[in-house]
């Protein structure tokens, strides 16, 4: 199955929340510019293969009922994508994973990993960080400047089953705290 994500995101406040600018990517490759400006109303996808023969796919119209529409392989291969991810619920109703519910959903995904991203690695340099029981906890030392490093042995004694992250590659130790967020 093909694998989706974004790129080169910016983000912006609108009159409706936030807005951004990025690009989709499939399996890695670009294919399309993506533009959500936050004053309500769907997404706006420039597809980097409008030159291509267009062709026809299953989507959804605005209200949630199929049909069938015209667009570049790209885009039907995204709607194809986003269908395929079923139904969530949402305000109390079952409601169809759409291509803008999609891009906002990876576009929220990587601004948490890049706030936690950041968390992280201000926080290590002071705090021992681990997560126990599927959730994240930390210890500091007592004097301002010691390295945390220093109450491992103790962490480890007191919470034997604790996995601490300083000790683990930092993508790992993102992915982990990434986990343990309600």
């Amino acid at each position: 199955m093909d694998t989706y994500s974004v790129s080169k995101v910016k983000t912006f406040n609108g009159r409706e929340g936030l807005g951004f600018n990025a690009t989709l990517l499939r399996n890695g490759a670009p294919v399309a510019a993506v533009m959500d400006d936050a004053h309500g109303g769907p997404s706006r996808f420039s597809w980097l293969d409008s030159r291509k023969v267009p062709v026809e796919f299953p989507a959804l119209d605005h209200k949630d009922q199929p049909v069938t529409m015209r667009g570049t392989p790209e885009e039907g291969a995204f709607w194809a994508y986003c269908l395929s991810l079923g139904t969530y619920e949402a305000y109390g109703e079952t409601m169809p994973h759409t291509p803008d519910v999609v891009v906002e959903n990876l576009v929220n995904d990587l601004e948490v990993a890049r706030i936690l991203s950041r968390r992280l690695k201000r926080e290590m340099k002071d705090r021992l960080l681990f997560i126990e029981d599927g959730k994240e906890f930390f210890c500091k030392p007592r004097t301002r400047g010691t390295d945390p490093m220093l109450l491992l042995a103790d962490l480890k004694k007191r919470h034997p089953g604790a996995v601490v992250l300083n000790e683990l590659p930092f993508e790992e130790a993102l992915a982990l705290s990434l986990k343990a967020i309600p």
